[in-house]
């Protein structure tokens, strides 16, 4: 059975108006999640309530723990690593309608696209609002991107080149992605649910 906690995060600097978020660790297992995720856990809600408190208003950030995934994700970082490919990590959203139960537990899965306007791949965005376009239900993930490219081509025939692990589309001047396409899932590790107000 999943074990969860909720743990009040200290002040973030922020709007005075932007109230904290409440975290949940949550574990698969019977053991709860001690120490580890709380540092990284209060740096993604820091990061949060300081560049979206005016986007989107957090309720509670819940900490995902699925340890099959993880070991799938970082095997990809160590293939990386051996192979010259960038492996550091971005935060990234994805918004939908579709029960995160099986996202969390199985990863996403490619055969239940549908829409693939800018080509074959899971959708993300450095933009919650952009995310939340797709769907009410919101996940903030950890991606590895790789060697990106920008280029046009849509639909579903459209593929990320195989020198290449991800697809950006529309970066601002800070190289913030309002899509990020990736078709590898092992370059995915879904870590919170946000829930919102």
């Amino acid at each position: 059975a999943a074990t969860s906690s909720s743990v009040s995060p200290p002040a973030v600097p922020g709007p005075s108006n932007a109230a904290s978020p409440t975290f949940v660790v949550s574990a698969g297992g019977s053991n709860p999640i001690v120490g580890g995720p709380m540092g990284f856990l209060q740096r993604v809600g820091g990061w949060l309530s300081r560049g979206y408190s005016s986007v989107i208003k957090i309720k509670r950030i819940k900490y995902i723990e699925n340890e099959e995934l993880r070991g799938r994700f970082n095997s990809c970082k160590s293939y990386f690593l051996s192979r010259g490919i960038p492996n550091s990590e971005r935060l990234v959203f994805h918004g939908t309608n579709s029960s995160l139960d099986s996202i969390i537990k199985h990863n996403f899965k490619l055969s239940f696209c549908k829409r693939f306007a800018h080509g074959k791949g899971i959708y993300f965005s450095e933009f919650p609002s952009t995310s939340q376009l797709y769907g009410q239900k919101l996940l903030l993930c950890r991606v590895m991107v790789g060697n990106p490219y920008q280029g046009p081509g849509g639909g579903r025939e459209h593929t990320i080149p195989t020198q290449y692990q991800s697809k950006m589309v529309q970066p601002d001047q800070e190289g913030k992605a309002n899509m990020i396409i990736i078709d590898n899932v092992d370059q995915i590790l879904p870590a919170f649910i946000i829930e919102l107000i």
